[in-house]
């Protein structure tokens, strides 16, 4: 009868164990489940930024064409300035009052 009930323990032992090996099973895979969500969350957050970092890359990109092109201007302003620096005689020219 000892026998028999040892192999019952047994029996009952086992199967306690494989139910709490499946609940355990179970509950890393539902972790796993919380996990991959997060990370596809991050993943899009993630390309939202870089589609936010691009598109400020070009405006930065044409302001500074824009920047270049209002300073090439300046350039030749001041150069046809300097080639010609007063279109007025001197004696027109504005003096100033001591």
């Amino acid at each position: 009868m000892d026998n028999f009930m040892d192999k019952i323990s047994q029996k009952l032992n086992s199967q306690e164990i494989i139910r709490a090996n499946a609940a355990a099973d179970a509950a890393a895979l539902e972790n796993l489940e919380k996990q991959l969500t997060l990370f596809k969350d991050q993943m899009l957050r993630y390309d939202d930024c870089l589609q936010e970092m691009r598109k400020l890359n070009l405006k930065n990109i044409e302001s500074a064409q824009g920047v270049q092109e209002l300073t090439a201007k300046a350039n030749e302003k001041l150069d046809k300035t300097l080639e010609n620096p007063c279109p007025f005689p001197k004696s027109r020219r504005h003096r100033s009052v001591p």
